[in-house]
């Protein structure tokens, strides 16, 4: 998942190094016009995106340009031709933001993905979670019926035998992040 939103960005990471041409990522729209998304770094506040907005629509052309604040993406549209992208992008750079161009699809994508796995991580924690709460009711119960030692404990390991491979499983996206910050 991880692999699929890297490769979506890694392409813009190099178009601002000059590696490669950003009009290639510009698409068609409507009536003629083109649309290039971009993730723009840098954008930290409601003046950070008024900033781009209005620098982009001085220009000539300029049908929309929309940054989101929190997802850090800027969708441009102009008439003209692909070719424009280039300036656009030095505009932006010369606010003093990075601009790199992304594929939504891409993008969208590994979103998902990643949202599957949540899902299936929450939903193992959630079956296990259940059951050891089942399992700790019969040895809570057992303490006022004679439950002994050894059965006591017998639940107590099941328990933790349901617990730890959910842990392992469900805890991995959390896993993840804590190895990836240290």
């Amino acid at each position: 998942m991880m692999a699929l939103a890297h490769s979506a960005v890694a392409a813009g990471a190099e178009a601002s190094g000059g590696g490669i041409d950003i009009a290639a990522f510009v698409q068609p729209a409507s009536a003629g016009s083109c649309v290039l998304n971009l993730l723009v770094e840098g954008v930290h506040c409601g003046g950070c995106v008024a900033r781009i907005e209005r620098e982009l629509t001085r220009h000539a052309g300029v049908l929309a340009a929309r940054v989101n604040l929190t997802t850090r993406r800027l969708r441009l549209e102009w008439t003209g031709g692909p070719e424009r992208a280039e300036a656009f992008v030095r505009a932006i750079e010369s606010l003093g933001f990075r601009a790199m161009p992304y594929d939504p699809a891409l993008l969208d994508q590994s979103d998902r993905a990643s949202e599957t796995d949540l899902l299936r991580a929450i939903a193992v924690a959630g079956f296990a979670t259940a059951n050891i709460m089942l399992l700790s009711v019969a040895i809570w119960a057992g303490q006022f019926e004679d439950m002994g030692p050894a059965t006591r404990a017998l639940l107590q390991w099941f328990s933790a035998l349901v617990a730890l491979p959910a842990v392992a499983y469900a805890g991995r996206p959390f896993f993840r992040s804590a190895f990836i910050g240290l």
